[in-house]
């Protein structure tokens, strides 16, 4: 599964082995490539996005998100959505600011968390 061939060395490989440029996913003027794990070649049909996409395609970054259509189902099955909404967005805010590892996306998450605690605010008074 996600396997290609490289065009120079016509090696077999793993997406998830290919190497990338450190620069992918930062604000640069030069363009990125993916590199064969084997000989090193610029692989020009392999983009920096999907390995990382193969990367991360994992059941601890997707279980949050279905958790989250539960929790949604749930809270619009039982009439208890003002509740619910808040908290699971407190839920994601708090994941985000866990386990991520850019500080964009921890700060993000911070304000998920405050927003949360608004929302509730609001919901609770209404």
């Amino acid at each position: 599964m996600f396997g290609k061939v490289c065009p120079s060395c016509h090696k077999n490989f793993r997406i998830v082995d290919v190497k990338v440029d450190k620069h992918w996913n930062s604000y640069s003027v030069e363009p990125a490539y993916c590199y064969c794990p084997y000989c090193n070649a610029i692989l020009r049909n392999v983009y920096p996005s999907t390995v990382d996409f193969v990367k991360h395609f994992k059941i601890i970054y997707i279980l949050p998100f279905v958790c989250f259509f539960i929790f949604f189902g749930v809270g619009v099955a039982t009439n208890t959505l003002g509740y619910v909404a808040p908290l699971m967005l407190l839920s994601f805010g708090g994941w985000l600011v866990k386990s991520s590892k850019l500080k964009d996306h921890r700060i993000i998450g911070w304000f998920l968390v405050i927003l949360s605690a608004i929302v509730f605010v609001a919901f609770k008074s209404a």
